[in-house]
């Protein structure tokens, strides 16, 4: 009788440890937040994205500055029969510079495009650091699971190993069946094998994560214990409203549209001519025959003819209101898509609660309450070892669903804060 109070202290004190474990506070240096920081920090898929963003706005401000002009050599009129300069009074050395001068706005519309198309990487880089921080939480919390079925598949083995030696004990003293003692071992044997398979689950978690990190994959990391996390009450509109000028994937479809519009405008403004201006200077020499001959100096202005805008111009106009037609679709689309993540995400973190209210309040006390029961039964042979071990097996079954419905909550959790954009801790 005494080894079953024994028995029953340990398994309700293990029990009440393991299931407030997730109430304990998060060590700064190799928590989740330290880990995201790395990881922003290291990432070369993500630094890739930001020194590519940083390349693309040096191209912004050249965009919007005048074509090169351009500096002429030339010689004029030199006679072919001797090659000489002072022979025909319009031979001469010239110098010319010309500068082209777009129609007015193009310039403008140009360098709106090409910011466009910077803010376009700037927020995809954005996105990317958006997936990233979701990656690395969820890494974390499968290590956090790994980590709460190891600590319940040891404390039932424990267990397990005190039913074991009750069982040789009753089987000693010509109570107990042999097949008890041996079930005992086989199951011992199952656990051993199953933490094993849970120690090799979790180093290739810790790979997946140092490798997200960009650092050593056989970097250790330490045992996960995570606080818990209330979700503040928000109605969805405001939800939908904040993920719509936060999410980064909805900044780069908003830059794509109009990157879009921009380029219809400019497309319009070609129907417009665009211009040259030019100066020369035409220096002659004095003639053979000492005729004094004075320089040249000239001015002149062209543009081009766009008479063929029925054919061209025309048809770039509509081509790009045709495609910004669609990239509004895609945008609207895309849109319905982050409402859909928010909704679904929202509606598995109330579903996941209501479960650990379930498996905390009621299934896991009556599971255990019913263990209690037939381990009282056993040791004054009311209960069959059988019936003890299906009631074992069972809560510890139980047990691990409920960090595994805890894992899954904090996953709905990550998927939402990734939909809207940022950390629902700045909602609090």
């Amino acid at each position: 009788m005494r080894s079953t109070v024994i028995l029953l202290i340990f398994f309700v004190l293990s029990t009440f440890n393991s299931l407030n474990s997730a109430l304990a506070a998060e060590p700064d240096s190799t928590g989740l937040t330290y880990l995201i920081a790395k990881a922003i920090e290291n990432n070369p898929d993500y630094q890739a994205a930001l020194k590519r963003a940083s390349s693309i706005r040096a191209s912004v401000d050249p965009a919007g500055v005048l074509p090169d002009p351009k500096l002429g050599f030339a010689v004029a009129n030199l006679p072919t029969n001797s090659f000489v300069f002072d022979q025909e009074p319009m031979t001469g050395k010239k110098i010319s510079l010309m500068q082209a001068l777009p129609f007015p706005g193009k310039l403008g519309l140009k360098s709106d495009i090409a910011e466009a198309n910077y803010w376009q990487v700037k927020f995809q880089a954005d996105e990317l650091k958006n997936n990233l921080i979701r990656a690395v939480k969820k890494n974390y919390y499968q290590l956090y699971l790994i980590d709460r079925s190891i600590e319940t598949v040891k404390k039932n083995k424990e267990l397990l190993q005190q039913m074991k030696n009750i069982a040789e004990t009753k089987y000693g003293v010509g109570q107990g069946l042999q097949q008890d003692v041996l079930k005992s071992h086989v199951e011992l044997s199952k656990l051993t094998d199953k933490l094993i398979q849970l120690h090799r689950k979790r180093e290739r978690v810790v790979f997946s994560l140092n490798k997200i990190l960009n650092r050593p994959l056989a970097t250790q990391i330490n045992e996960v214990i995570l606080r818990d996390e209330n979700i503040p009450e928000i109605e969805m509109e405001k939800l939908i409203s904040l993920a719509e000028k936060n999410r980064p994937l909805l900044k780069v479809w908003k830059k794509v549209v109009e990157q879009s519009q921009t380029g219809e405008k400019l497309a319009k403004r070609n129907y417009w001519p665009d211009f040259a201006i030019g100066v020369a200077y035409t220096q002659r020499d004095d003639l053979a025959n000492g005729v004094k001959m004075n320089d040249f100096f000239s001015a002149e202005i062209s543009l081009n003819l766009p008479i063929y805008f029925f054919k061209k111009q025309k048809y770039e106009v509509q081509r790009t209101q045709l495609e910004t037609a669609s990239l509004i679709e895609k945008f609207q689309s895309t849109i319905n898509e982050v409402h859909y993540q928010i909704e679904d995400a929202l509606s598995e973190i109330k579903k996941y609660e209501e479960l650990i209210t379930l498996y905390r309040d009621g299934i896991i006390p009556q599971a255990q309450q019913s263990f209690n029961s037939a381990l009282s039964g056993y040791q004054v042979d009311k209960v069959d070892f059988l019936t003890l071990f299906n009631n074992q097996m069972t809560l510890f079954n139980f047990e691990l669903d409920f960090y595994r419905v805890q894992t899954e909550r904090l996953n709905a959790i990550a998927d939402l804060e990734f939909a809207l954009g940022f950390s629902i801790d700045s909602l609090k």
